[in-house]
C-alpha cells in the first residue's frame, strides 16, 4: 500500500455531486465476482502505517488515501482492473474520542 497506488479522489467521489459513488452490476452478476473489498485509510492518520502493516498480516487489502470524509472508509475495486474503476461502499468509519465528539457536535 502506498500513495501512488491509490486512485485520484474523483475515481471514488462524483466530480458532480461529492456523492460516493457504489459499484454497478449487471444482471446476474455478484458483488463477490466482479469486486473485492478494500479498507481504505486516510493519509492524515498518525497511525496508518502501523494499522496498514496489521490490516495486510490479517490478509485484508488496503490502501492509505487522502479522505475527504472520516478516517478509514470500505472501496469495492473491480477485480482485474486499473485503480480508477473503483467505487466506495456506504460505510465510513470516523475514529475519536468522546470529547472531540463533543466539541464536533457542539462546534457544527
Amino acid at each position: 500500500c502506498s500513495l501512488r497506488d491509490t486512485p485520484k479522489v474523483t475515481s471514488i467521489v462524483d466530480a458532480e455531486t461529492h456523492d460516493w459513488r457504489l459499484p454497478p452490476l449487471d444482471p446476474g452478476q455478484t458483488y463477490g465476482e466482479i469486486y473485492e473489498t478494500v479498507f481504505v485509510l486516510d493519509s492524515c492518520e498518525q497511525a496508518t502505517k502501523n494499522g496498514v502493516r496489521k490490516l495486510e498480516q490479517m490478509g485484508l487489502p488496503c490502501l492509505i488515501h487522502k479522505l475527504p470524509y472520516g478516517d478509514a472508509a470500505w472501496m469495492a475495486r473491480r477485480r482485474g482492473a486499473s485503480l480508477a474503476e473503483c467505487y466506495m461502499l456506504d460505510f465510513i468509519i470516523e475514529r475519536k474520542r468522546l470529547d472531540d465528539l463533543l466539541a464536533s457536535i457542539i462546534g457544527n
